[in-house]
Formats: structure tokens, C-alpha cells, sequence
């Protein structure tokens, strides 16, 4: 392994090879939503809409984002075989998707002030270190900190300030809040909660994508391997060995949950990939075989325990192990997102059934004629069905996003939804009307 500090000036980097770009301001493009061809090729733009309209907190807006990278922007995720470094690549960094710029410029507008003090130590040119955001979880920002990345890899935006701070200074800061401010418990797991060391299964969808994302833009192997530690020691802090489940909440006091939650479990598979792909598209991939292939059979041991505890139309209940539960369509399609994507990185198709499953159950029953999800847990109670989720929205496109890549691959779907038409294209009498509204919510 490398040793060199887990610090790199990203800002720097990317702002003097940018400027080596002859392409006046006129000419930079920038990527836009991708045509619609058919059906078969997208999703509805009614339920593209939900995502944009109804996130709100800070975690749903993360996962907004990184479901419109996979979805419509994926010169930009990692799982596409299309993806690059936009610090080092001009061309990408001339195609920053405005969407994700404006993400991170609402981000910085609203970076708390206290983030720029320079009590204990400062970032970067006298930016202190802090959260994006003011939040009581310590893992939720850093959700949004990809598309700070981007913004400051972006030729055309990458030079300027968001209240007297530039977008590399304030991906440093958060960087290093997690690194160095946030508290961890006693086997050096960082904490999801910014008042007291306690792990939440949500974090490993939070951090260590950002972790291996910041690495693998600065060329980083500390980062890469620091993003595998933190998924390594959540696992072993959370995992219930009976089931090969995770716990959603444990350690620390006042919120608790121990159960398997099926979100929660979706969160921690789906995260993991995410950082499987990043090392994997890295320079030291080969160096790294030995933690890409824990994170894959981690994810599996996640699937693989859900789907042996599936409902009979392929569904997972809310709680996992528990039958006294709800189906809930939100894990279960965030689930079958990481399925997917088993697949589409070559790694295996042993779970395209379970997946296929779920996307024809949810493709034929549970999207509404105004494009919501139906079904799916209330993300702020976690026993209780609610009327809609906003990360739920989220967890179709990144669903569809896989499937998507799985068929356009070879894969195959012989579920009932993709025979009787609704297969890649599903839910086709909604229309097409789902890309082009997935906004702020509050912001």
C-alpha cells in the first residue's frame, strides 16, 4: 500500500489540469438528460419528476444525486464502463451535468458558517474544518459531497466560490471532518451520528462512496482502502452472524433499532458496491483484489440472505427475518438496484432472479398513476408504512439504472412485467415524464 497522506490538495490538482484547456468558455458543453428513444430505454418521466420533487433532507437529496449519475449521467459512476476522472480528463470535465453543479452550489449556499472556523486546525486557505452541512448525523452530507467533487472538477465552475469558499476547500474540510473530528467507537468505525460514536447501516452508503470517490479522483490509495475499512468495520459491528443480516442501529444511546431492517440492509449492500466499483476502476485495482472481493461476497451475504426470506411475489419484508411485516418496496428495490449490478460489473448473475423478481413486482403494482411509489417504509419512522418515500423515488431510478445496463448487456428478463411489455421500459402507462423533475425539495 502506498503511504502517503490521506490528503491530497484536490483543489489545486484540479484547477491547474483544467486550466491546461485551450476550449474557450462558449464551447464548454455540458451533459444533458439523455434523449428518450422508447420505453424500453427509460422510465417514466412521472416518477423521474417524484425524484426531483420530493427530496428534502440531506440524505435524500445525496441519493438524488447519485441516482441521477447512474441514471442519466454515467461518464460519472463508477459502475459505468464509460466512467472516468473528471480532475484529469478534459472532455469530462467539460460535461459536468449542470444538475449535479447546482446540487452542489445549494450545498454550499448552505454550508453552516461554524464550518469555516479555524478552531483546531484549518483545511486549506483558512477554511476550517467542518460539515457541508449542519446536521445531527455526521455521515448524511457527505452523501452530497460527490457532486461537490464534480463541481470543482467542472471547467466551466471550477474556479469559482460559493461564499468565499471554493468547492475543492470545502470537499476538504468535509473530508476531513470525517477523518478527524467526527467520533468513533472503539474499534475505529467513524460514527453516523455527529454527538456520539453510534453505527447506522445507512452510513455505509453515506461515506465510504465518498471516501473512495475523493481517492479515486486524487489517485488516493489511503482513501480507497480507508473507504474498505469502514465498510469492513461497520460489517463487523452490525452483522447479525445467525442470519448474514445487518442490525440498523447500533451502540451509543437515545435512537436504537436493532433489528434487520431491509433498508438499512439495502443501504450497507448498495454502498459497498459502490466503493467496489470505484477501487475497481482505480489504478490500484490489482493491488486491491484481496478487498474487492470481500466487498462482493459482503454484498452477497446481504442478498443472499434476503432472498431466502422473501414474501411469495418476491418482495422482502420490512424488517427481514420478521414475517409479522410489511412488504416493503423500498428496501426491496434498492436490493434488487445492487443485484443488478452484480451482474453488470461480471461479477455474478446468481441474483438476476431475485432481482427480476422485484422489479416486476413493483413495475406491475406498486408505481402509481402519478408516478409515486406505493408501499415502501416511512424513512423517518422505521416500522411504520408511509404514504411515500423520497429515497424510495430514488431507489427506482437506481433500480432502473442497473437493469437498464443489465439488458442493454445481454441479460435477461423472463418475469411476467417484461413479458406482457413492461420490462426494460415498464410501467409504460405512466408516460414518459419522469427525467425532468427531480428538484431540491427544500432547497
Amino acid at each position: 500500500m502506498r503511504t502517503e497522506s490521506l490528503l491530497l490538495p484536490l483543489t489545486l490538482l484540479g484547477r491547474t489540469v483544467l486550466a491546461q484547456s485551450t476550449t474557450t468558455s462558449s464551447a464548454l458543453g455540458r451533459a444533458s438528460a439523455p434523449v428518450i428513444q422508447s420505453l424500453a430505454e427509460t422510465i417514466p418521466d412521472d416518477l423521474l419528476a417524484k425524484v426531483r420533487d420530493v427530496m428534502e433532507q440531506t440524505w435524500e437529496n445525496g441519493t438524488k444525486a447519485q441516482a441521477l449519475l447512474e441514471y442519466a449521467y454515467q461518464d460519472f459512476s463508477p459502475f459505468s464502463p464509460t466512467f472516468g476522472n473528471a480532475l484529469t480528463d478534459i472532455s469530462l470535465s467539460q460535461s459536468i451535468p449542470d444538475e449535479i453543479i447546482t446540487i452542489a452550489r445549494t450545498t454550499l449556499e448552505n454550508r453552516p458558517a461554524s464550518s469555516n472556523s479555524s478552531t483546531g486546525g484549518s483545511a486549506i486557505n483558512g477554511v476550517g474544518i467542518g460539515s457541508l452541512l449542519e446536521d445531527g448525523s455526521s455521515a448524511d452530507p457527505a452523501s452530497l459531497g460527490i457532486s461537490v467533487l464534480l463541481a470543482n472538477a467542472s471547467a466551466a465552475v471550477g474556479t469559482q466560490e460559493v461564499k468565499n469558499v471554493g468547492w475543492g476547500e470545502a470537499a476538504e474540510s468535509e473530508l476531513r471532518y470525517l477523518l478527524e473530528r467526527v467520533p468513533r467507537n472503539s474499534a475505529g468505525a467513524i460514527s453516523h451520528r455527529a454527538d456520539q460514536p453510534q453505527l447506522w447501516a445507512d452510513f455505509v452508503y453515506m461515506v465510504p462512496p465518498y471516501l473512495a470517490y475523493y481517492g479515486y479522483l486524487s489517485s488516493n490509495q489511503t482513501l480507497l482502502q480507508e473507504a474498505y475499512t469502514q465498510c469492513a468495520l461497520y460489517r463487523s459491528g452490525l452483522q447479525d452472524t445467525s442470519t448474514n443480516l445487518w442490525r440498523h442501529i447500533m451502540e451509543g444511546t437515545g435512537t436504537a433499532d436493532p433489528g434487520l431492517w431491509a433498508t438499512g440492509n439495502a443501504w450497507a449492500a448498495a454502498g459497498m458496491m459502490r466503493v467496489l466499483a470505484t477501487i475497481q476502476k482505480s489504478p490500484f485495482s490489482d493491488q486491491m483484489s484481496s478487498q474487492r472481493a470481500d466487498l462482493q461476497a459482503w454484498s452477497e451475504e446481504i442478498i443472499n440472505a434476503a432472498k431466502s426470506r422473501t414474501a411469495k411475489d418476491g418482495l422482502v419484508r420490512n424488517y427481514i427475518d420478521n414475517s409479522s411485516t410489511f412488504e416493503d418496496t423500498a428496501g426491496s428495490t434498492l436490493l434488487a438496484a445492487v443485484a443488478y449490478r452484480l451482474a453488470t460489473m461480471n461479477l455474478t448473475t446468481a441474483h438476476v432472479g431475485f432481482a427480476n423478481q422485484i422489479h416486476s413486482t413493483v413495475a406491475a403494482r406498486h408505481i402509481n398513476s402519478t408516478g409515486y411509489l406505493t408501499g415502501a417504509v416511512d424513512p423517518l419512522s422505521f416500522g411504520k408504512q408511509g404514504t411515500y418515500s423520497p429515497e424510495g423515488q430514488a431507489f427506482v431510478l437506481l433500480m432502473q439504472a442497473a437493469y437498464k445496463d443489465y439488458i442493454s448487456g445481454g441479460g435477461e428478463d423472463k418475469t411476467s412485467a417484461a413479458t406482457s411489455g413492461k420490462g426494460a421500459g415498464w410501467i409504460g402507462s405512466v408516460g414518459v415524464s419522469l427525467l425532468l423533475a427531480l428538484g431540491l425539495g427544500f432547497w
